[in-house]
C-alpha cells in the first residue's frame, strides 16, 4: 500500500469519526449496554469481518515471508509494528464504504433472529423493509446473503434486470462441490483440453469451495463459479457486487458488475466460449495439454487480479484430485 493510502487509514481524525480503533478493549463492552440494537448488531458484524480480514492479511503476510527472510527491512521489530498496522486496517476496511460485504451478510443473519429487539429502534417502516429484504429464496433453500432492495440499472450491459446482489452457497462441502460441478465441468475440459480437475480447482478457488456463489437480491444463484465479470459484450442478465480487486500494492474493495446463468451448465458453456473467443487466451488455450500452464498463462494476461492465482489455484488442486479420486474419476484430458 503507497503512503497516501496508508496515511489517509491511519489518520486519526478519520478513525475517531467514522472507526473504531482496535487498541479499544472497551468497544465491545459498550455494545453489550447499548439500547440501540440495530446499531450493536451491525458493530458486532463488523468487528467479525475485521478479524476475517485480519486473517486474510496474515495469510498474505505468510505467504510472503519467504521472500522477506533476507531482507533488511525483516526484523522482529518492523514485524511487531506491521501486525499493528495490519489490525487498524482490517478494522478500517470492514467500517468503511459498506467493507467487502461480510457484514451485511451477518448483520441480516442476525437481524432476522432479532428482529422482534430491532422493532422499537426502526420503527414499523424499517422493519417490514428489513423483512423484505431477507426473504429467502425458497428454490434454494437457504436465505440469501448480503442481500439488498433491488437495483434496476439503466446500464446496456444487460438486456434484463440487473440488480445488486449477494452470495450464496452451492455447496456444503468440498465433497459435495467437486460432486455438483463434476459433469458440466467435465465437459468443458473436454472441449478445452484441459485437465477435469484445474477447472474444477479454478472453480473452487473462485467461490470459496462453492460456499461463496454470486447471487441475485432476491436470493437467486448467478451459477457464476468462474467469477466472470460483465462487459459491454456481454448482453445477459448480470449482477452488481463487492469483491477485493488487487491494484498493483494491495487488494482493494471495488464494485464490479457479473454475469448470470440459468444453470450450472450454462455457466460453464460461456466459460469454455469465453477462453476459446478471447484473443488474450490463446497462449493459455495452447498450453492446455498441461493444467499448470493453462492456469499460469491465464494468469498471466489478467484472468484475475491477484497475482498469487495461479499458486493458489495449483494447491487447490491437491484437494480436488484427492476428491476426484474418491468419486473413482479420472482427471480427464491433458496432464499435470
Amino acid at each position: 500500500m503507497n503512503s497516501l493510502n496508508s496515511a489517509r487509514f491511519m489518520d486519526p481524525a478519520l478513525l475517531q469519526k467514522n472507526v473504531d480503533a482496535y487498541t479499544d478493549l472497551n468497544s465491545l463492552q459498550k455494545l453489550k449496554i447499548t439500547e440501540d440494537k440495530d446499531e450493536a448488531l451491525r458493530k458486532v458484524a463488523e468487528q467479525f469481518e475485521s478479524m476475517f480480514l485480519n486473517m486474510m492479511l496474515k495469510s498474505m503476510r505468510d505467504a510472503n515471508a519467504v521472500f522477506e527472510k533476507d531482507s533488511m527491512f525483516n526484523s522482529s521489530e518492523s514485524n511487531f509494528y506491521r501486525d499493528m498496522y495490519d489490525q487498524q486496517l482490517s478494522l478500517t476496511l470492514s467500517q468503511r464504504n459498506g467493507g467487502i460485504g461480510i457484514a451485511d451478510t451477518l448483520y441480516r443473519q442476525m437481524a432476522r433472529r432479532y428482529e422482534k429487539e430491532i422493532a422499537p429502534v426502526g420503527g414499523e417502516a424499517s422493519l417490514s423493509e428489513l423483512k423484505r429484504s431477507i426473504r429467502p429464496n425458497p428454490a434454494a433453500g437457504v436465505p440469501p446473503s448480503n442481500v439488498s432492495t433491488p437495483n434496476v440499472s439503466t446500464s446496456s450491459v444487460s438486456t434484463s434486470n440487473d440488480s445488486a446482489g449477494g452470495r450464496i452457497p452451492l455447496s456444503q462441502s468440498p465433497e459435495e462441490f467437486v460432486a455438483t460441478v463434476l459433469p458440466a465441468v467435465q465437459k468443458a475440459a473436454d472441449k478445452l483440453d484441459v485437465p477435469v480437475s484445474v477447472l474444477a480447482a479454478q472453480s473452487a478457488l473462485e467461490t470459496g469451495w462453492g460456499n461463496s456463489v454470486l447471487a441475485h437480491s432476491d436470493g437467486r444463484s448467478t451459477f457464476n463459479i468462474f467469477n466472470i465479470k460483465a462487459d459491454d459484450r456481454w448482453q445477459g442478465d448480470s449482477v452488481e457486487l463487492r469483491s477485493l480487486e488487487f491494484n498493483g500494492s494491495s487488494f482493494v474493495p471495488q464494485k464490479s458488475r457479473f454475469r448470470s446463468y440459468e444453470s450450472l451448465a450454462a455457466a460453464v458453456d460461456d466459460y469454455v466460449a469465453f477462453i476459446k473467443n478471447n484473443p488474450r487466451y490463446q497462449q493459455a488455450l495452447a498450453a492446455s495439454a498441461d493444467g499448470q500452464r493453462y492456469i499460469e498463462e491465464l494468469a498471466g494476461v489478467g484472468y484475475a487480479t491477484d497475482p498469487a492465482y495461479a499458486e493458489k489455484i495449483m494447491r487447490t488442486h491437491e484437494r480436488v484430485a484427492t476428491e476426484l479420486a474418491s468419486l473413482g474419476q479420472p482427471d480427464g484430458r491433458g496432464s499435470l
